[in-house]
Order: C-alpha cells, then structure tokens, then sequence
C-alpha cells in the first residue's frame, strides 16, 4: 500500500504497465476501487456510485492510499477510451474545484428551487415559465430542487457527472432560479424573552391552566412545501431534532421542539398531506393547540380530520397575510400566531 498526491499519475502508472486487477483507493471514509483489464479502465465504484462518475469522484482523492490486487472480473461501466479519461481528468478536476469555491455557501445551507408566478392572466393555477436560455442540465435539475436539499446529497443522486450538476447550479443560483436557505449555525429567535413570556401567558389561558411541559402544534400542507417550511423549523433558536429521526414515509411525524418560555416548549409536528395516510391524520391532530393549513391540498379530507379530532384549521394567510416560506423570521411568525389563538 502506498500514498499518493497525484492521483491521476498513479493511476497512469497501472495503465501504463497493463495491469488486470483492482485498484483500491482510501482516504479515511472515502473508499474506491477502480477495476482494470489489461490497462483499460473497465468499472469504478466509489460509495455506491459507478462508472465515470466515481471515477472522477476517486481521483479527487489527492491524500489517499493505494493498493493493487489481481482480482479480474466484473461489469464494465465505462466505455470511455481510458487514454481520453486520463487526459482529461486534470482538467475535469480542476473544473470541479472552481465551482465549488463558487458555491460557498453549500457546505452548511441546503438548495431550493425558487417558484416563479404564474403567467399574467393565468391565476394560480398557470405553469410557471422557464426562461429559454437555461440550459437543459439546469432544467433536468429543478426536480430536484423540489424540496430543501444539499449539494452532496444532489451530486449523489443525480446521475450526471459532478462537473455538469455544479455548473448547472451556479446556473441556476445565478439567474435566480434557486437559492441556498439559512443556516442553522445562524439562529433566529422564536421572538423577544417579553413576548414569549406573553405567549407562555396566552397559551395557559387558552389551555384553562391545563398545561403540561409542551404545547403541540401541527403544520399541514404539501410535502414538499414542509420540507421547506421544516427547515426553517430547524434554523430557530434552540430548535431540537427527535432523537428517533424522521420517517421515510409522509406520515405525520415531530420535526423539532423549541423552547417557549422557562420550561414550556413547543413541539411542531408536520402532517404531510398524502391521502393514502388520511386515516392517520386524526390521532396526529388530536390534543394539538393549532393546526395550520400552509396550502389547499387536500383540503376536504383535512377538514374531516380536525372535525373528528376536534381541532379546527387555521389557514396560513389568516396569520400572515404574505409570507416567505424561505425566511426564517416568518416562520416564527407563523408559529407565535397560531399558539396565541
């Protein structure tokens, strides 16, 4: 086993001498290997990613270690001449390095798509129209820009190559057509210490004096405008994850708990509005202080649900006539308006 700063000149190197087998390539967790025949560059596989894309992906490993085993066999993903691969992989890599210096802030702040109106005289429901330069990689990646999520995560799971995901979101940040979200290491206060204690007031009187350490809350609406919302759920002052994580499956679920004021917390619970999980939706409500509407989906089944749990819905422009969903500070709005009744 041995260490290498130069990667693709190591790499060279086992081309050069023809060799069969598997190159294994380790820099702490990041683990590769990269498969040979007879010095062609068959196969890569770099945590769960294949092909070209790993790669590349192995070969930005500049403080990894080395070693050769002659082990044969195996798919062959990569079709790409292997001289071509090695002539422009300095140029790849450097290509990737460059937009992620100008991309900053991904480190810490997730994407999202940012919704245009809809075309004069179209009302609401009109589709939204893409400007006619963008290009078609910044088009293919708005999909999943749908719903709050990071630059790794995106590099994963699209399959192009991690030089064309990046360009196409420098493209899309750009022209404004995504943007990064706040930053939990920057905090927003759920408000003052006077006006939370008047909240702390407000509620025990609405609860009759009946209340235990938290009060509940429940946003419901489209998954995808809770992922949103979620976040900024996240990004408020002493804002706590459930220690169990989140379901895969849009049931309704507890994304944070946030202090009120001395020990009463909030617990904010995300009731995503999938149909296939309505019946579920009632035991989810009940006892809630407030359930907040943040769209119209589903909107008949979630009026049966509160009428069952004995709730009734709030809708969200009822506290905040024109709100940011993006915007940390509304969300807090949001929050404090509903729990004052």
């Amino acid at each position: 086993m041995s260490a290498s700063s130069d990667p693709v000149a190591t790499l060279r190197e086992f081309v050069r001498t023809k060799r069969t087998g598997t190159v294994s390539i380790r820099e702490g967790e990041h683990v590769a290997e990269v498969r040979l025949a007879a010095g062609n560059i068959e196969d890569a596989v770099y945590l769960g990613i294949t092909g070209e894309k790993a790669l590349y992906r192995a070969l930005a490993l500049a403080q990894a270690t080395w070693s050769f085993e002659h082990r044969a066999g195996g798919m062959r993903r990569i079709r790409t001449p292997t001289e071509n691969i090695l002539a422009a992989a300095p140029r790849v890599l450097a290509e990737v390095e460059r937009l992620r210096r100008a991309l900053p802030e991904a480190r810490e702040r997730p994407l999202l798509a940012v919704e245009l109106p809809p075309p004069p005289g179209e009302g609401r429901g009109g589709a939204a129209t893409l400007p006619v330069s963008m290009s078609t990689s910044g088009r293919a990646l708005l999909v999943h820009l749908r719903a709050p999520i990071f630059l790794e995560e995106l590099l994963d799971r699209v399959p192009a190559t991690d030089a064309e995901i990046l360009a196409a979101v420098v493209e899309l940040q750009q022209s404004g057509r995504a943007r990064f979200l706040a930053s939990p290491r920057q905090p927003v206060p759920l408000g003052t210490d006077e006006e939370l204690a008047k909240l702390a007031e407000s509620i025990v009187a609405r609860k009759k004096g009946r209340v235990g350490r938290a009060v509940r809350l429940v946003l419901a609406g489209s998954p995808h405008r809770l992922a949103v919302i979620a976040h900024g759920v996240s990004c408020l002052e002493g804002a706590s994850a459930p220690p169990y994580g989140l379901p895969r499956i849009p049931m309704p679920h507890t994304v944070a708990r946030l202090p009120i004021f001395g020990e009463l917390e909030l617990e904010v619970e995300l009731c995503p509005l999938v149909p296939a999980y309505s019946p579920l939706w009632p035991m989810a409500i009940k006892g809630a202080l407030a359930l907040v509407r943040i769209d119209e989906a589903a909107e008949h089944l979630v009026d049966q649900a509160c009428d069952a749990a004995g709730v009734r819905p709030t809708d969200i422009r009822q506290l905040i006539a024109i709100y940011d969903p993006t915007d940390v500070a509304d969300i807090a709005k949001v929050l404090v308006r509903a729990l004052r009744g």
